[in-house]
């Protein structure tokens, strides 16, 4: 693998872990999950949507 691509995919690793740390933050302050529990941990919490 070139540097390059090497450093694309560190990018977008980096902006994966952004992405849930937000959406963690998000649902933490909507009550979901608590001090400590993963992002999916905290994902699993919230019910299902009705359709």
């Amino acid at each position: 693998m070139s540097d390059e691509r090497d450093e694309g995919l560190l990018d977008h690793m980096v902006n994966q872990l952004v992405d849930a740390e937000r959406a963690r933050e998000i649902l933490r302050a909507k009550g979901y999950g608590a001090s400590g529990m993963t992002a999916c941990a905290t994902a699993g919490q919230v019910p299902a949507a009705t359709r």
